[in-house]
């Protein structure tokens, strides 16, 4: 077995070994990635794209149907989306210290290559830019590149420092959409004005129509016209995303959840590190002052019919800070059932997801695509049947995972992205032996 100075050095880097992988964050990804199936489903895939500020287009919310939305909108909306960030930001401490743990020893404290650490960003870059343009507007990993270009200075900060720099860019967005809702409010009397203004933020019935024509029209839905009127349609809201969402609400959130994401693994709070009480106190305080803010946010604009004012000044910001508490308190619930002995099985089963998080994050959009464009079943479910596929997928997936990791190290997205970064073929099998 080599010693210590005979370890590779950065020119010859290996990826982390899955011994070395800290299984509570793999379980805390596995459930993330599971989490934001249903959100992607009831907010994109299988409904017309108006309905995330007005869900009601998408089905009268009485009854059963608006439980199940609520559960969708209330438990994972924003919540899988801020873990996910979190550990992004805990994964660039852990990848860039393993890269340090290869350096060569000398006369200095080793340091992560930052060429090792930025091309790891540009491969993830160019597989969310495919992503989005070729198959989903939705894609979150090119935000996630774009946000982490600055992780890699900042990750020898103390956590005091880091979550200091964080809260106040979180809360950026809050500022920003209340000053929409403001705008909303002057055009209140004025309904063409505000008509004109808030489809600027969503889209407008002229929009849907294009939609449905790119995405379930008749003929439109095979061959090479169907094609290009789909890539019409999504390169259209991807550039919405690229241009608006992100530099009015994505980069301050995720740039900043990344922050606290490094800070939280150093804190020991993401590897199940500290005590129960802690964890319970997440569950208390995060669900106990998330849930009721989130839910008179939601009835506020619900009592409005979703009129823009109420959207985005009280609703939106009600969920964007909710969704941090509540997220806080699905970490509580993660990490206790970490610790537990009955939960053993469902955590190995969840882990496995969360090592394949990337191959997992692609099929859904792959599998979704199937069934509501080129079946054609956007906008034909009720919510009852898009949670029963829901539940579909996430069982093909668990099971899809487990099979594939006894068999090989990585996902087949996860080991593309790994050969690319240290620009070598990476062991596939569980037999090979490690770079």
């Amino acid at each position: 077995m080599n010693n210590r100075t005979s370890q590779p050095t950065p020119d010859h880097a290996a990826p982390l070994a899955p011994r070395s992988r800290i299984a509570a964050l793999d379980v805390l990804r596995g459930v993330a990635m599971l989490g934001i199936l249903p959100v992607n489903i009831m907010t994109s895939f299988g409904v017309h794209s108006m309905t995330m500020h007005n869900p009601a287009l998408a089905g009268p919310l009485v009854g059963w149907e608006r439980a199940w939305f609520l559960l969708s909108h209330m438990g994972f909306e924003l919540k899988m989306m801020t873990l996910f960030s979190v550990l992004f930001g805990a994964g660039v401490v852990i990848f860039t210290k393993a890269d340090a743990d290869h350096a060569p020893v000398g006369g200095r404290t080793p340091s992560a290559s930052p060429w090792l650490f930025y091309r790891r960003l540009l491969w993830l870059g160019a597989i969310g830019f495919l992503h989005a343009y070729v198959l989903w507007y939705g894609d979150i990993l090119f935000t996630y590149a774009l946000c982490a270009l600055l992780l890699y200075p900042m990750r020898n900060l103390r956590p005091g420092v880091l979550l200091a720099i964080a809260i106040p860019l979180i809360m950026v967005a809050v500022v920003i959409f209340a000053g929409i809702g403001g705008l909303m409010l002057l055009f209140r009397e004025d309904p063409a004005s505000a008509t004109a203004a808030s489809s600027t933020l969503q889209p407008g019935p002229e929009s849907v129509a294009l939609e449905f024509a790119a995405r379930t029209g008749g003929e439109w839905k095979f061959g090479l016209s169907g094609l290009l009127a789909y890539w019409a349609w999504n390169g259209m809201y991807t550039l919405q995303m690229q241009f608006m969402v992100f530099p009015l609400f994505a980069i301050w959130r995720v740039f900043g959840l990344m922050l606290v994401g490094m800070a939280l693994l150093k804190l020991n709070v993401l590897n199940a590190g500290r005590s129960n009480r802690f964890y319970a106190l997440c569950i208390l305080v995060g669900y106990g002052l998330g849930v009721p803010m989130q839910y008179l946010g939601f009835r506020f604009a619900e009592q409005s019919s979703f009129e823009p004012f109420s959207v985005y000044a009280i609703w939106v910001n009600a969920t964007y800070v909710a969704s941090l508490l509540i997220a806080a308190g699905h970490l509580g619930v993660v990490m206790l059932a970490i610790r537990s002995r009955f939960a053993a099985r469902l955590a190995e089963a969840l882990a496995a997801v969360g090592r394949m998080a990337l191959s997992n994050y692609l099929a859904q959009t792959l599998i979704c695509i199937s069934v509501f464009n080129i079946v054609g079943l956007l906008g034909e479910l009720p919510r009852s049947h898009l949670w029963a596929l829901t539940a579909m997928i996430w069982t093909l997936q668990v099971f899809w995972s487990m099979a594939w990791l006894n068999s090989f190290r990585f996902g087949p997205a996860e080991w593309a992205w790994r050969s690319l970064t240290y620009w070598q073929v990476q062991p596939m099998r569980r037999d090979e032996q490690l770079a």
